[in-house]
This record gives structure tokens, sequence and C-alpha cells, in this order.
């Protein structure tokens, strides 16, 4: 039996604005620790993303026991992790219900509304906030941050390699904005089938498939746009519902804990599961 290993480890903290790899994550109630903790919205309280602004992309957080550094080019601005999350007013993200968060000031507001060139806010999960996910073959309810949908993305490196096989030119993992990629010797989409997998005692129950919008076809650095991956995707990779498919989400079992790169990846469980198979 082949091993499978962590191979690298992301959070992203401000959501749709640059990924942080880390060499270890603790486990929260919300999946990775900060990820997702932070959010953009506009003046009218409506969240942001590369969709919209892809500008977020080339803004790249740090954080640190106390702070977090949030960097555009060469300006910078910390904000400190021990503030209480009071709650200051409501906003959504997608068809959530209303959701308790916290405002970080006019100063970081500012930061963004130039880079942004719109006015706008950074939020964060206030004391209150609770959003819950039951989509997909999660059994129960699950708490979520900001993230779109399940809490935990995972992607395999022989699935990227299987993509990049057929496109002119290769793409990076940046594009995919997984959290955990894993190696070893398994078949590209493998990840679709894993019902629950085990990393340093952690388990990981599979949601859904991830469905890819268009924030895959942004360079993440020179924030071109193009028609890949989702023109290729499209051709092998679409499910039932016309969605386009690639990574696959899951939840942590447990609300504690850590997970290191080089860690082994033990699957505990797995189901053969059609593309053409509809998971909500």
């Amino acid at each position: 039996m082949s091993i499978l290993t962590v191979e690298s480890l992301f959070v992203y903290p401000i959501k749709s604005c640059g990924g942080t790899a880390l060499q270890r994550v603790n486990i929260d109630n919300f999946g990775f620790e900060n990820d997702r903790k932070w959010m953009v919205i506009d003046e009218n309280g409506k969240f942001l993303t590369q969709r919209e602004a892809p500008e977020l992309a080339l803004i790249q957080t740090e954080i640190t026991n106390d702070s977090i550094r949030i960097s555009y080019l060469n300006n910078s601005i910390k904000l400190s992790l021990s503030e209480n999350n009071i709650h200051h007013f409501y906003t959504t993200v997608w068809e959530s219900e209303p959701l308790s968060v916290a405002d970080e000031g006019n100063l970081v507001a500012s930061f963004f509304s130039d880079i942004l060139h719109r006015k706008c806010r950074l939020v964060k999960r206030s004391e209150t906030y609770k959003r819950e996910v039951s989509s997909g073959r999660i059994i129960g309810k699950h708490h979520v941050g900001f993230v779109d949908s399940h809490p935990i993305l995972i992607i395999t490196k022989s699935s990227l390699k299987e993509l990049n096989q057929r496109l002119a030119e290769h793409l990076p993992f940046d594009r995919f904005r997984p959290n955990i990629i894993v190696s070893g010797e398994c078949k590209g989409f493998d990840e679709d089938d894993w019902m629950e997998i085990e990393i340093n005692n952690q388990v990981f129950d599979f949601g859904k498939r991830c469905s890819r919008c268009t924030i895959t076809t942004i360079d993440q650095v020179t924030l071109e746009k193009g028609k890949e991956p989702l023109s290729e995707l499209a051709q092998f990779r679409r499910d039932n519902r016309g969605k386009v498919c690639f990574g696959s989400y899951f939840t942590n079992r447990y609300s504690i804990g850590i997970i290191e790169v080089g860690n082994n990846v033990t699957i505990l469980q797995s189901e053969n599961k059609p593309l053409n198979e509809s998971i909500n």
C-alpha cells in the first residue's frame, strides 16, 4: 500500500486574499485556525472576492502569536489578534443567515479602500458569530468561517499533474487555493472518493467535490485572466449539475489538534463516487 503524506499546508486568513504556507496548523472549531477569519466587505456590506476585485490576490498575510500583518506591495499594516471580537453588525456569505461580525476600524478600511479603489471595510468573526453547513455528505451540521462552503479543501499532486498534462501552460496550486496538498502514489482525483481520512490522529470527513469558478482563471501574480483551467476541466470534470469540479471539501471531526507537513495521510474509508452523481 502506497504512503500518502501532507506535502503542504495553507491558510487564507482573509477571504480571497493571498494564502500563507505553514509547516503546522492548529485545528479548531472552524477548521484550520485563522483560516477565512477575516473578510472584506463593500460599503453596502456585501462581501468582496477576486471575482469583483482581483487585486485581493496581491494582498498577503502573515500571522504571528499576537498579530496579523497585512501587506500589499511595499505597504503593510498590523492588527492585534488579542482584540475582543465585539459584535458590530451583520453581513452574509452567499445565502447564509445573517453573520455577526466585528469591524477592524478605519485605518485598515482605508488601507483596503486605497488598494481596491472603492469604499470597503475589513471585518472578522465576532464572539457571537455562528454559521453552519449541512450540505454534501456531512452528517448533521458543521461550523464554518467565511469559506464559500466547507472548511478544508484537499487536492492531490496527482490531480494537478493530470490536469496540467492536458494544458498548454502548466498552472500552479495557488489557482485552486487548497488547504492541504497530498503527495504520494495515488491516481488523479482520488480525493473524490475519500470518505474518511486520518492525519496525525485528526479525522476528516468528506463533504463534497469543490465546484470551480472564474477565480481559477486569474493569475495570482499578474492578475491576467484567461480561459484555463475551466475550459479544459469542463471537458472531463463536469457533474450532472453542470458544475466543473476539482479538489474535494472536508470537515474536521475534532475541534482541537495539530497537523504538520510530512504527516502520513491514511484513508480510513473510500467509496467510488461517479462524477455524474450530484453531491449538493
